[in-house]
């Protein structure tokens, strides 16, 4: 039978990038969930509380870049470790990640309950959005030390090709999410008729924390579990200056760019709360259905690094390539067919989340949202690619100058271009979706000229 390292190095290349990116794509959908359950129940409090929970997770994105750059640096050094064969170093560079993740879990738990009303303000939320979106915030970040670790674990199992296991912990903690957000939520369940704890958002972000840990604790077992090529090691292990600039080299230009691109989606949002709540409303309604649609180009994305790691490592230039080319094939023809379902469903999604009355007003903007997605779909997914493409071959600063260039050096600039010249334009929504087509045109532009360049085939190892 295949092993998943020779399936990796030496089988088919688009069953190689199936069989990794299914789990992955199941993973996170699964991710998703968390926020599409919070979503689906909160919508039954209000379109307040809604929009709420939707403003703040940009906030909630850009603390955890920190943790998404070193995770990802871990992935790529250990990817090609292991397609060089020296599986060994491989726990050197972990125990330097570990320790990193004990320090910042501490530094942002603890200092988080200080700036998130002043950072609330700051995106635009008033009277009760604000203080929804405030609570909501302040219990979340109570879940980000499990959300560290559980990146830590993920860079381990994804090294190795072993998806499936990330999988797992997700599915366990989501049904965790799932049973607890109505009892958490809602003063009574209907369908079970018995009383809940009527803690509304709270609740909701409190139910998330608890499924946050289980998956965690999930992972670590699997992780204890199945025979592993990576050891976790603490025994004979100290802190390296060495291998801890090679990790932040690959790191930093990742976090500067996702953190930059946290910010600037801050940024972004406090630009529609301008529109007022019904284009908050329907912004995040959109975004909440395209998510689940991206789930298999996102997966893919994801499954890129374990790929190209493994192949570069092993100097197979070739097979590099056709992966980049295959993944990209895959991802713009699913991302297409998924805007088209979502246009052609779009009355349907849209009651899913507000009751029917405010489904009327939400309609046009969410509507006309959704007609541009159809174009910013498939270019997401090239996004994606692109990105999992740069952070498999450990060249992060293109992955970063991506996440910038996007939002802080196209789109927030075209937004204030219009509002400041295009004036009638600029007082309707349509300038946020026009904003949004044009810089992921762009940038993908941009990257497909970086790749043909090929500066990414130098080693970082």
């Amino acid at each position: 039978m295949e092993t998943k390292e020779e399936l990796i190095l030496n089988g088919n290349i688009n069953k190689a990038i199936i069989n990794l990116s299914i789990p992955l794509m199941i993973n996170s959908f699964i991710q998703t969930l968390y926020s599409l359950v919070d979503g689906l129940y909160l919508s039954r409090l209000g379109t307040v509380e809604f929009a709420a929970t939707s403003l703040v997770f940009p906030v909630i994105w850009l603390f955890l870049t920190f943790a998404q750059g070193v995770s990802s640096a871990s992935t790529s050094i250990m990817s090609q470790l292991l397609g060089m064969k020296k599986e060994k170093e491989c726990s050197g560079y972990l125990f330097q990640v570990i320790c990193f993740g004990i320090f910042i879990s501490f530094v942002v738990t603890l200092t988080s309950q200080f700036f998130t009303d002043g950072l609330t303000k700051f995106m635009g939320a008033k009277d009760d959005v604000f203080t929804h979106a405030s609570n909501y915030l302040k219990v979340s970040f109570f879940g980000y030390p499990a959300i560290v670790f559980s990146l830590i674990v993920a860079s381990i199992m994804q090294s190795e090709g072993d998806t499936k296991s990330i999988t797992f912990a997700s599915v366990i903690s989501s049904l965790v999410n799932l049973v607890l957000d109505p009892i958490f939520i809602f003063e009574k369940i209907s369908i079970l008729n018995i009383n809940g704890l009527n803690l509304g958002v709270i609740g909701a972000s409190l139910a998330t924390v608890i499924s946050q840990y289980i998956m965690l604790l999930t992972g670590i077992f699997l992780l204890k579990k199945n025979k592993r090529k990576i050891k976790v090691r603490f025994k004979g292990e100290k802190l390296s200056l060495e291998k801890i600039k090679k990790i932040f080299k690959i790191a930093i230009p990742s976090m500067v760019g996702q953190s930059s691109e946290a910010f600037g989606f801050v940024i972004l949002n406090k630009y529609i709360s301008y529109y007022g709540t019904i284009t908050l409303a329907a912004y995040s309604l959109v975004n909440r259905t395209t998510s689940i649609l991206m789930q298999p180009p996102m997966g893919i994305g994801m499954s890129l690094p374990t790929i190209i790691g493994q192949n570069l490592g092993a100097g197979k230039l070739k097979r590099v390539k056709e992966s980049f080319k295959s993944a990209h094939l895959i991802s713009f023809v699913i991302s297409f067919i998924g805007a088209v379902i979502m246009l052609i469903f779009s009355k349907e999604i849209i009651e899913i989340f507000v009751k029917k009355e405010e489904a009327k007003i939400i309609f046009p903007e969410a509507y006309e949202y959704m007609l541009y997605s159809i174009p910013i779909m498939p270019l997401m997914g090239c996004f994606s690619i692109f990105n999992g493409f740069f952070l498999g071959t450990g060249h992060t600063k293109y992955s970063m100058i991506m996440g910038i260039g996007r939002l802080w050096l196209i789109r927030i600039p075209i937004i204030i271009l219009i509002r400041t010249f295009l004036v009638e334009l600029g007082q309707r929504s349509t300038t946020i979706w026009i904003a949004m087509l044009l810089s992921n045109i762009f940038i993908n532009l941009w990257a497909y000229i970086i790749y043909r360049k090929g500066n990414w085939k130098k080693s970082i190892i």
